[in-house]
C-alpha cells in the first residue's frame, strides 16, 4: 500500500497505465467490513488523479459505511467545546472528511443522497465544508443558508474559500465574509486549532490592530494581529495571549494566502507592547524560514521550540511480511501508543521522557496464553536527551532498560521452557543474540530504540526546497561487527506553508557486501559454523533498501506523520526471499 501512495503521489502518469490492474485488485478489498481505513485514503489519493475506477457495488458499500459513522458522531451546537478532547470522535471526523470527499468524485444516487444528508445533518464546520464541496464538484446544488453556515466557522472558513476557488465556484462564497479581517482571522484560528499548536478553538479572539509594511518585491502587505484566550487547563492562567496572521499583499486582497507567517508563542499579552510582541515574530520566523516572496530559494532548518510539559502522543503500527519463493509465508503485526514529553529544558539540551507499551508478543514471539505471566514488562519508560535544536544525543537511563530487558529474557526462557531442559537450552540460544542487543548503551540506542530515531532524525537539519542531499550514512550492525554503509539521498517532498508543514522523502540504499559480512556476524552468533562463507559472498543476491517520509510542522518542530519502509531481497542457492518491515508513527490529536 505505501509503496503505491507513493508512486501515485510522485508519479501518477505513470500509475495511470495501471488504472485497470488496480481497480480490479482494490474494488474487492474495498467492499470488505474489516478493511483497513487507511485503504479508503489510498483509495481517495487514486480517484482524484483519476487512477482508478470504483464499481457501484463500491461506491454503494463506502456510502452505508459514512452513513454509519455520520450516525454515530453526536452533533450539537457547542461541539467546539468539546470534540477536541474527544479522541473518538476526532478519529471518526477525520475518516468521515475522507468519505465525503471521495464522494465527490461518485455518481450513484446513493452518494448525492449521503451528502445532502451530511450538509443538512451535520453542526461540525467541517463535516458540513467536505460534503458541500463534493457536491459543488458534482454541479449539485446547496442551500446558500448552509454556506453562510460554514463561512461563520472561523476554522473552516478559508478552506470554503480556498476550495470554491479551486472550483471555479468563488461566486457561491458569502460575501458577508468575503473581506481580508475576517479571512485573516481564518487563518488566525486555522492555525491555532492545530495538534501541535492550541489544538482547540479559542474561547475568544479579538482584533488588535493591522500593520501596513512595505516590502522592496511585492509593495504593502497587512499584517493582522490578535489577541485571543483559551480556558484549556495549560493556557487558562496566561490570559490574553498574542498572535499574527499574514501579511497579506495588499494587491491581492482578499486572499487567504498568509506567506507563511501565521504564528504565536503563546506569550502573555501584558507581557509586552504589541509592536514587540509583533517584532519578536518576525524576527523569529525570519531566522528559521525564507518566504518565497522573498527569495527563489526556500530554506527550511527544522529545529525544536520547546518547553518543559510540552507532551505529544503517537499511535505506533509495525507491520512485518515474509515472502518465499515467492509466496506470502508470515505476517506479524503490532499497534501501540506512546508519549512523548518534555520534562527539563536549558540552553544546551532537552530532557525528554518516552513512555512506550512493549509489544510482547509480535517483537519477542511470546504465545498469547503467556502474556499474563510477562505483565510486568509491558510498560517502558525511557529518559533521553536532545541537543538544544531537537536532534538525538543519548538515553540516560539505558542501564536501567539493560537490565529489566535481561531480567525478562530469563523469565521467557524459565517460562517458555518449563519442564524441558533441551528445549530451555536451545532458547536460551536463540535468545542470545538479543540478549547482546539490550546489554549495551550503543545496543540499546541504537538498535532497540529505533522510534526515537526517527523522531529526532529530521532536527538540526537546514533543508533547501529543490536540492537533494546525498551523502554515506553507517548503520550499527548489532553482532559487534564493522558498520553497514548505505548511500542516502534526502531531499523536501512538498510544503505545505497554510498549515505549517513539509514532507522530507529519505532514500538509502545498503551496501550489498556489508549487508553479507553482517549476516555471517549472524551466522557465526547462531552458531552456524556450516555455512559457506566463500559461497555466500561470491553467489548470493542481496538488497536491502530504505522508504522513508516524514511529515513535518516546522514551526514548533514536531513530526506529524513518519512512515518507514524497509525492503529486504535475497536469493541464495536457488531459493529467494523478501522481507518488508513498515512502521507508521502517527500524531495523535487530543
Amino acid at each position: 500500500m505505501v509503496e503505491l501512495y507513493r508512486y501515485n503521489s510522485d508519479e501518477p502518469e505513470k500509475v495511470k497505465k495501471y488504472k485497470k490492474e488496480i481497480s480490479k485488485a482494490l474494488n474487492p478489498i474495498l467492499q470488505k467490513e474489516d478493511t483497513e481505513f487507511e485503504l479508503y485514503f489510498l483509495a481517495f489519493d487514486l480517484i482524484y488523479v483519476d487512477n482508478i475506477s470504483l464499481d457501484p457495488a463500491t461506491e454503494s458499500k463506502i456510502v452505508g459505511k459514512h452513513k454509519k459513522i455520520r450516525e454515530a458522531l453526536k452533533q450539537d451546537d457547542d461541539y467546539n467545546d468539546w470534540i477536541w478532547e474527544d479522541s473518538v470522535y476526532m478519529e471518526r471526523r477525520y475518516e468521515s472528511g475522507v468519505l465525503l470527499d471521495m464522494m465527490g468524485y461518485f455518481k450513484g444516487k446513493g452518494s448525492k443522497a449521503e451528502l445532502s444528508n451530511s450538509v443538512s445533518g451535520f453542526k461540525d464546520g467541517r463535516l458540513k465544508l467536505f460534503a458541500a464541496l463534493s457536491l459543488v464538484r458534482r454541479n449539485e446544488k446547496v442551500d446558500a443558508k448552509e454556506f453562510q453556515l460554514i463561512a461563520a466557522d472561523d476554522a473552516v472558513r478559508n478552506m470554503l474559500y480556498d476550495g470554491l476557488e479551486e472550483l471555479n465556484k468563488i461566486n457561491l462564497f458569502p460575501k458577508k465574509f468575503l473581506n481580508q479581517e475576517d479571512l485573516a482571522r481564518s487563518s488566525m484560528v486555522k492555525w491555532l486549532v492545530y495538534p501541535t499548536e492550541l489544538g482547540k478553538m479559542p474561547n475568544e479572539i479579538e482584533l488588535l490592530e493591522v500593520k501596513t509594511i512595505q516590502y522592496s518585491d511585492v509593495g504593502n502587505a497587512d499584517h493582522y494581529l490578535w489577541k485571543f484566550k483559551s480556558n484549556d487547563e495549560y493556557f487558562k492562567d496566561k490570559g490574553w495571549m498574542f498572535g499574527m496572521s499574514g501579511p497579506y499583499i495588499e494587491n491581492e486582497l482578499p486572499t487567504t494566502n498568509a506567506q507563511g507567517y501565521t504564528f504565536s508563542a503563546f506569550e502573555k499579552l501584558e507581557e509586552k507592547s504589541v509592536d514587540e510582541h509583533f517584532n519578536f515574530i518576525i524576527n523569529l520566523i525570519d531566522e528559521n524560514y525564507t518566504s518565497p516572496a522573498e527569495s527563489d530559494t526556500i530554506i527550511i532548518p527544522l529545529v525544536s521550540y520547546w518547553s518543559v510539559g510540552d507532551t505529544y502522543k503517537y499511535s505506533i503500527k509495525k507491520e512485518k511480511k515474509k515472502w518465499k519463493q515467492g509466496t506470502l509465508t508470515e505476517v506479524d503485526t503490532s499497534s501501540f501508543e506512546a508519549s512523548f514529553s518534555v520534562i527539563d529544558s536549558t540552553a544546551t539540551r532537552y530532557r525528554i521522557k518516552w513512555v512506550y507499551e512493549t509489544d510482547l508478543e509480535g517483537d519477542f514471539s511470546i504465545p498469547e496464553e503467556m502474556l499474563s505471566k510477562f505483565a510486568k514488562y509491558e510498560l517502558n519508560e525511557v529518559i533521553y536527551a536532545t541537543s538544544e535544536v531537537g536532534d538525538f544525543i543519548e538515553i540516560e537511563n539505558w542501564k536501567e532498560i539493560a537490565d529489566i530487558m535481561s531480567s525478562m529474557f530469563d523469565d521467557m526462557v524459565e517460562v517458555m521452557g518449563e519442564g524441558d531442559d533441551k528445549l530451555k537450552k536451545d532458547l536460551a540460544k536463540t535468545i542470545e543474540p538479543l540478549r547482546v542487543a539490550y546489554s549495551s548503551k550503543f545496543g540499546i540506542e541504537q538498535i532497540v530504540m529505533k522510534e526515537l530515531h526517527y523522531l529526532h532524525f529530521p532536527f538540526g537539519i537546514e533543508y533547501v526546497y529543490g536540492d537533494t542531499a546525498t551523502y554515506q550514512d553507517e548503520l550499527p550492525n548489532m553482532f559487534g561487527g564493522d558498520p553497514i554503509k548505505g548511500d542516502v539521498k534526502l531531499y523536501i517532498e512538498n510544503i505545505d506553508t497554510d498549515n505549517g508543514l513539509f514532507t522530507l522523502k529519505q532514500e538509502m540504499d545498503l551496501n550489498e557486501s556489508d549487508t553479507k559480512k553482517m549476516l555471517l556476524d549472524f551466522f557465526k552468533e547462531i552458531g552456524r559454523k556450516d555455512m559457506d562463507v566463500e559461497k555466500l559472498m561470491k553467489e548470493s543476491e542481496i538488497s536491502i533498501t530504505d522508504r522513508n517520509r516524514y511529515e513535518l510542522y516546522y514551526g514548533p518542530g514536531v513530526p506529524n506523520k513518519i512512515e518507514v519502509l524497509r525492503e529486504t531481497l535475497m536469493n541464495f542457492e536457488g531459493e529467494s526471499g523478501r522481507t518488508t518491515e513498515r512502521l507508521q508513527m502517527r500524531l495523535i490529536r487530543e
